[in-house]
C-alpha cells in the first residue's frame, strides 16, 4: 500500500506556532524550510527518525514578520510544499 504524501498547516493563517502534519511512505529524516516571497531561507528545522506514515512538528514562527511564506518539507525523494500565511 503506497502512502500518498500530503501536507497540511494549521492555524493558516497563523501568529506564533503552527502544526505541521504530513505523511511519509517509509521512516526517514527530514528536513523543514520557510522562505518568504523573495526565496529567502528564514527558518530551517531539520528534524529525525519520522514515523512511516502520519507525522506532526510544531513549529514556532513567533519570530517571523507578518508575511505570506512557502514550507518546504524534503523527506528522501518525497518534497512538499504549501503556503503559510503569519499574521500578528
Amino acid at each position: 500500500m503506497e502512502i500518498k504524501p500530503n501536507l497540511n498547516i494549521y492555524p493558516n493563517p497563523a501568529e506564533s506556532f503552527v502544526k505541521i502534519s504530513f505523511s511519509l511512505p517509509k521512516a526517514q529524516d527530514a528536513e523543514i524550510s520557510l522562505y518568504d516571497l523573495n526565496g529567502k531561507l528564514v527558518l530551517q528545522r531539520n528534524t529525525e527518525s519520522l514515523l512511516q506514515g502520519a507525522n506532526e512538528i510544531i513549529l514556532d514562527v513567533s519570530g517571523l514578520p507578518e508575511s505570506i511564506y512557502f514550507c518546504h518539507i524534503n523527506a528522501g525523494e518525497k518534497k512538499m510544499v504549501k503556503k503559510l500565511i503569519i499574521t500578528r
